[in-house]
């Protein structure tokens, strides 16, 4: 979450005009997060999230978005509830930007990780594979592994890029454009963006999951790729090896893996943590200084892609 978008409290009493949420008694930017602008509101009514949608997320797919969570809402996989207007409306118009209205999850994010949490998000992650099998959009994913390696290329010629980020972003750039991609690999619709910062707690239970504007269609090992590489690192990015087989064990407790997922896991942990020293490359290169925008660091998923590169057999035991 972030703020680029600066909304009057006359524009957001006209925009709550359409709905029957009643006065609000607050309204305040929320500065976490890099994609787009986010404001808590309280009304008479409760508490909800109100998000106006910036450069990286393409309008046309917003109603995928909002039925996405509707349905992942209804079955148990703690989204938030998008809410309508008085005439069924979810997204809305404002400083010629689409935005939405949801509802506000219990919990916080976690400021200390414990075990029971990544074997509370393996069997989470498992059952969001499993159930959204029954979700019949779908949506390609705009920062596949051809889209990153095309970022890659482009901030090759950042004049600001240290030179071990663009020695490292060189590399993969050709690995990944030299290597066969594997195949066959069971997919469908998965969260996308799984970061410490989007789960929420509540008595040790996951209460609510936020960010749902990277979902899309990919291969399941992508996103059990992405949680390792965000969740199953220390603080001081060192590998917790203990860490992710909780993670495993509870994920395939739901859900099996394949020989084929297993035999490519490192793999795809190479390009998750490739994907987020792009993103955060690219949201460095174009920081304008907004001090409601909280950036952040590059150089953790280097060391994350420089780990994965260096240790071949961290998943020979899977």
């Amino acid at each position: 979450m972030a703020v680029y978008t600066h909304v009057t409290n006359n524009e957001i009493t006209s925009l709550l005009g359409n709905y029957n949420l009643g006065a609000i008694n607050l309204f305040e930017p929320i500065k976490s997060g890099v994609e787009n602008s986010n404001y808590l509101l309280e009304t008479v009514t409760g508490k909800y999230i109100f998000t106006i949608f910036e450069k990286r997320v393409d309008k046309t797919e917003l109603p995928f978005f909002v039925d996405l969570m509707q349905f992942a809402a209804k079955n148990d996989l703690l989204a938030p509830t998008p809410i309508a207007d008085k005439k069924g409306n979810y997204l809305q118009d404002i400083q010629n930007k689409k935005a939405l209205i949801v509802s506000f999850l219990p919990g916080q994010e976690l400021t200390m990780l414990e075990h029971h949490h990544i074997a509370e998000l393996g069997e989470y992650v498992a059952n969001l594979h499993v159930k959204s099998a029954q979700f019949k959009s779908a949506r390609n994913n705009n920062m596949g592994l051809s889209q990153v390696l095309g970022l890659v290329k482009q901030q090759l010629d950042y004049k600001e890029l240290p030179p071990p980020i663009k020695f490292h972003l060189q590399q993969d750039l050709d690995y990944f454009t030299n290597s066969k991609a594997p195949t066959n690999l069971p997919s469908g619709i998965i969260h996308g963006d799984l970061f410490v910062d989007n789960v929420f707690f509540e008595n040790g239970i996951i209460s609510g999951v936020i960010d749902w504007y990277f979902a899309c269609n990919d291969s399941f090992l992508y996103e059990i790729a992405i949680c390792i590489n965000a969740w199953c690192f220390d603080a001081y990015q060192r590998f917790v090896p203990e860490l992710t087989q909780e993670f495993l064990d509870s994920y395939q407790a739901v859900r099996e893996l394949t020989q084929n997922e297993k035999d490519n896991l490192l793999y795809m942990c190479r390009r998750a943590a490739l994907r987020f020293l792009a993103t955060r490359v690219e949201d460095k290169h174009n920081d304008n200084g907004n001090n409601l925008v909280e950036h952040k660091n590059p150089l953790e998923y280097l060391i994350k892609l420089q780990f994965f590169k260096e240790n071949k057999d961290i998943f020979t035991a899977v």
